[in-house]
């Protein structure tokens, strides 16, 4: 296949899976405005945590859910949307859909918890890494292998994959996770 064919079937794929992140995001707005007022006062804290435990339970369930249904049903909907021209972006779709639940993860630990409790800091760090991840993995590739829609997909969610367990090893660090957990 042509360089332009395979951009093809990535660039096909990665726009149904930045709709369903465009989906994300807004939710994710939702709950920080009131996670931050609850935050500034001793009283309500508490809330605060209830709020950020229901809005990241909520986001990563909606991510899973998103990531399953694009898995199960882009051979079916791909074709009839885009046209059988576009059945070689099916495979790449699917890979491209385990991003949905690191980038609902990243999306919910960065509005509901980061971002209230002013520790943006570490974002800029996840989004470093994100950043070197994807830049290793392409340098890597073109290097030494035949690339590929399919390896781009592949290390964009690597890279997606990483920021989350990144951002959930600052929240362990920091010891927020059993705060957020235990809150009722």
């Amino acid at each position: 296949l042509t360089v332009a064919t395979e951009v093809g079937y990535y660039g096909m794929a990665e726009k149904f899976i930045m709709a369903g992140i465009s989906f994300i995001q807004p939710v994710g707005q939702i709950l920080l405005g009131k996670i931050s007022k609850e935050l500034k006062s001793k009283e309500s804290e508490k809330n605060a945590f209830v709020l950020m435990k229901k809005g990241i339970i909520g986001l990563i369930t909606f991510g899973c859910a998103a990531s399953i249904i694009v898995t199960l049903l882009s051979p079916y909907f791909i074709p009839f949307i885009v046209g059988p021209a576009f059945v070689k972006s099916i495979p790449v779709l699917q890979v491209l859909g385990l991003i949905l639940p690191f980038a609902a993860c990243n999306q919910a630990l960065s509005t509901y918890v980061f971002l209230p409790l002013r520790k943006d800091r570490y974002l800029i760090r996840a989004s470093v890494i994100n950043l070197f991840i994807s830049s290793v993995g392409l340098i890597y590739y073109i290097s030494f292998s035949n690339v590929n829609s399919l390896v781009f997909a592949n290390i964009r969610v690597l890279s997606e994959a990483f920021s989350c367990l990144f951002l959930m090893f600052v929240i362990l660090r920091l010891k927020l996770l059993s705060k957020i957990l235990k809150s009722t």
